[in-house]
């Protein structure tokens, strides 16, 4: 996986793969950023499982093993759009000096889960 997915994911995850026209730079100070390399690669597979396996209103929970590092993520809503499975997922992380929580969209592309970029009309 390349380190620009990492990247995305991680984002999620505050993770997964984004449009290479977006801008990471929000990601500079991001809580992933305390990850040593392995807890990324970790990490991200922590948040595709999630993806793939929870059921919404699941609540599923992930501590990097060496990085004062947690994270919660709160698989609230599946849906379709424009044939693509979507998923609604609230993502809480923590890192020892810096964290982060919202709710994202990713969709299922080609089997790959997406970081879904709000439209400029409705906002999601």
């Amino acid at each position: 996986m390349s380190t620009f997915r990492i990247a995305a994911v991680a984002a999620l995850l505050a993770l997964t793969v984004v449009a290479h026209a977006f801008n990471m730079s929000f990601l500079n100070d991001s809580p992933v950023t305390r990850l040593t390399a392995e807890e990324l690669k970790q990490y991200t597979a922590f948040t595709l499982k999630a993806l793939d396996e929870a059921r919404d209103g699941t609540t599923v929970e992930w501590t990097a093993p060496k990085s004062q590092f947690n994270s919660k993520i709160t698989l609230e809503r599946t849906f379709a759009d424009a044939n693509l499975t979507c998923r609604d997922a609230r993502i809480e992380t923590y890192a020892r000096d810096r964290n982060s929580r919202g709710t994202y969209t990713f969709c299922k592309v080609k089997g790959v889960w997406t970081f879904k970029i709000p439209d400029a009309k409705s906002g999601r």
